[in-house]
């Protein structure tokens, strides 16, 4: 397991993955918890004043559901229009024996400019 999704899982742990839109961090994320999300895919219209971060498995069922149908909604209503920036990061699980090896693929799609069709054909099937 990488460092940067070791610093991922005790933050996920330390304030129990609530995402409230537009409020602080909670204070346990603010005592050093930093994850840089600049080198990582994203989807947005312009410059949203709000960051949405999607954790995931490509091999998750439930990660691929909410891909399927909540993405295009969340896009639809609030990244398209500028209101919101979606920023994609991996978290390929032990227990998905094909996982590591998806995320590697989408990586190597996003170095071609093709991230969101990786996306959506991994999450497709």
């Amino acid at each position: 397991m990488t460092t940067r999704i070791r610093s991922i899982c005790r933050w996920m742990s330390a304030v129990g993955v609530v995402l409230v839109l537009g409020a602080p961090p909670p204070a346990s994320a603010q005592k050093g918890f930093k994850i840089s999300v600049a080198d990582d895919p994203s989807l947005k219209e312009g410059s949203p004043p709000l960051v949405l971060v999607e954790i995931a498995d490509f091999q998750c069922p439930y990660c691929g559901q909410g891909a399927r149908d909540v993405l295009p909604q969340v896009g639809q209503n609030f990244i398209h229009t500028g209101k919101v920036e979606l920023i994609f990061l991996d978290l390929p699980l032990q227990m998905h024996p094909f996982a590591f090896k998806a995320a590697q693929a989408a990586s190597c799609a996003g170095d071609q400019g093709k991230f969101w069709d990786m996306y959506y054909e991994l999450f497709g099937n």
